[in-house]
């Protein structure tokens, strides 16, 4: 999933950007918006974090829908007369 946000309301400082416990990317006081990709088979929270570890924002992203492959197969052939 790609997420992109935009932060123009924060104080000036450095961020990281979790998810879970893996730091993501990080903002600079330069720059005031974020691109990146995320990968998750389960539902996960994505913090927002200071420079001096404050968590500032948190945020869930849950799976409302996951596509399962519906792979049967035969496990005899059919047969017939002819």
């Amino acid at each position: 999933m790609d997420i992109h946000i935009e932060f123009g309301h924060l104080a000036p400082g450095d961020y990281c950007l979790y998810q879970g416990k893996q730091k993501l990317q990080c903002l600079t006081e330069n720059t005031r918006q974020l691109g990146t990709t995320v990968t998750f088979s389960h539902n996960i929270d994505l913090t927002l974090i200071d420079s001096s570890g404050i968590p500032i924002l948190t945020h869930p992203l849950t799976i409302k829908v996951r596509h399962i492959a519906n792979t049967r197969r035969r496990i005899k052939q059919p047969w017939s007369v002819f």
